[in-house]
């Protein structure tokens, strides 16, 4: 009892000097005309009930609001945590700081500039009880605790949401996209009619997240160096910068449409808005898997792959084809670990049903020319003819089929692997043609490359002409050098099958749908897996 009196004191003692030094600050910084009428008058206000703090009410107030509006985040458990401190306070001081108050609005009001909506920041509220605490215009229906109550908590809630979306995204992409698409059902399985579905999983890049060490520095950064967090929160790569700039500009735009597209399709202003709205937030992602200064990225969307080496500022680029809508590329980081030269291709059972088994019922010869074999569970060759096929339509198959590496193969002659749990890779392919396509969304999954042999080369840790004249020489391409050619006549000489990369390479497959060219020209892709639309309403909620 003795605590909630001397708690309770405090407030009020202190609220007495809030809001006289309130009235001055009023007084000399004439910001509003409608709060330069404040006279002696005013003050007599404060002797109305409506304008009695206590202390132990705004407390109460402030935890009721934490447990109401909790969605049971880490940052509401941290602003419980905080707020259970008796007198604690970020923003309401018993000093009449306003200044970090109007810091933290106009960070709120433009962020805008980012593509988010100012509302979700509650600046209206803020803006609405700001007004009415600091011109003490308190009506008969209102209550000051309430307000205080209201204002302090909404600035808190609005400022962790703010620098934590803005260091590490608003959205959660394993969320939304991991949960968009309803996984089939294996052959003879199932499922619990009151089991929840199982989802597919597109999204499985690891990121970074807000956690407890970043929000308690954020909270400690309100009392210190204010500015300076703020500006460390926001996104700091130069394409984002672009982004917004363009963003922007389009922000302005009156037209109800135009077109930013070589092949002359035009689209509204909201498209393009939205556009980079979602993308500027793929921005804010941090991943785990840190980039080096050798790394490659595959954006889906544009069908491009990028391999970077910062070191001797070089980039490799070509097309790329990946799965198609119904056998999506999934989006995640790795390390390239190994390349293999003339491999097998270990055909998936659900290709084997979905494919194969119709092909060869209606083609007797289709393993023969596919250069395909078929095993049982021990490993021992089975004749297809042997086999009746349609009896295992919709069950699971008990043989596995294999093609045979070299020529023809469809994994081609180089094949680069990298530890993910979706069993795909990047490689070769013989199907040239896919990449005169403009829409190459072609695979089962994997992602195929336009130049794999220059892309092995740039995979090693040194352009050493032996080892390149020895990978030509796997894959049947005559070398390029003297010691090259000795090595072909030599009688001891094996061709490699397989290198394993001593500098692991950091490997991204991504998802933009918008990327800026050297010139500095912005390029818009379509959706191709429809995944900017979810990302975007998620990102639009207040």
């Amino acid at each position: 009892m003795m605590n909630k009196k001397i708690y309770k004191i405090k407030w009020l003692v202190g609220f007495s000097f809030f809001s006289f030094f309130l009235f001055l600050t009023i007084s000399c910084a004439r910001k509003n005309p409608e709060l330069d009428k404040l006279n002696i008058s005013s003050f007599e206000k404060i002797k109305k009930t409506s304008f009695i703090i206590s202390g132990e009410k705004v407390h109460r107030r402030l935890l009721k609001l934490c447990v109401q509006r909790s969605s049971h985040t880490i940052i509401d458990f941290a602003l419980y945590r905080f707020y259970s401190k008796e007198g604690s306070s970020l923003w309401l001081t018993s000093f009449g700081d306003w200044k970090r108050i109007e810091l933290i609005l106009s960070f709120f009001e433009n962020s805008y500039a980012h593509g988010l909506n100012p509302e979700k920041f509650f600046v209206s509220n803020i803006k609405r009880n700001y007004t009415k605490l600091r011109s003490l215009n308190i009506g008969k229906s209102d209550d000051i605790n309430k307000i205080i109550a209201e204002l302090e908590y909404n600035l808190s809630a609005a400022y962790l949401r703010y620098v934590c979306g803005m260091n590490y995204g608003f959205v959660n992409p394993h969320k939304i996209l991991n949960n968009i698409d309803e996984a089939e059902l294996k052959p003879g399985e199932v499922r619990d009619s009151l089991a929840p579905p199982k989802m597919k999983v597109y999204y499985s890049t690891p990121l970074k997240r807000a956690n407890n060490v970043f929000i308690e520095r954020a909270i400690e950064a309100v009392k210190g160096n204010f500015l300076a967090f703020l500006i460390e929160v926001q996104p700091k790569d130069p394409f984002y910068a672009q982004m917004q700039k363009e963003y922007l500009k389009l922000y302005v735009q009156k037209t109800s449409s135009v077109n930013l597209l070589e092949n002359g399709d035009n689209h509204s202003v909201k498209y393009y808005k939205d556009c980079l709205a979602v993308n500027m937030e793929r921005m804010r992602w941090q991943k785990k898997l840190e980039k080096g200064h050798k790394y490659v990225i595959v954006n889906i969307p544009s069908f491009m792959l990028e391999a970077v080496n910062d070191k001797v500022d070089s980039v490799l680029q070509m097309k790329i084809c990946c799965g198609s809508y119904e056998n999506k590329t999934p989006l995640l980081s790795s390390k390239i670990a190994y390349m293999q030269m003339n491999p097998y291709w270990n055909v998936p059972k659900s290709i084997v049903r979905k494919e194969i088994i119709p092909s060869y019922l209606k083609d007797p010869a289709y393993f023969e020319k596919h250069q395909m074999k078929v095993y049982d569970k021990e490993g021992n060759e089975v004749n297809p003819v042997t086999i009746s096929w349609a009896d295992y339509d919709n069950e699971d198959l008990p043989f596995n089929v294999k093609q045979e590496k070299g020529e023809g193969n469809s994994l081609g002659r180089l094949i680069f692997r990298f530890p993910n749990s979706f069993a795909v890779y990047l490689h070769d392919t013989p199907s040239r043609w896919a990449f005169i396509s403009s829409n190459r969304a072609v695979s089962h999954g994997c992602v195929r490359l336009e130049k794999p042999l220059d892309f092995a080369f740039f995979l090693l840790k040194k352009k050493d002409d032996k080892i390149m004249d020895k990978i030509r020489i796997a894959i049947d391409i005559p070398p390029k050098t003297k010691k090259g050619k000795e090595l072909i006549e030599s009688p001891d000489f094996k061709p490699i099958k397989t290198m394993v990369f001593p500098e692991m390479i950091p490997l991204f497959l991504d998802y933009y749908t918008v990327s800026v060219s050297r010139n500095g020209k912005f390029n818009y892709y379509e959706d191709i897996y429809r995944f900017d639309k979810p990302l975007l309403k998620e990102l639009r909620k207040i």
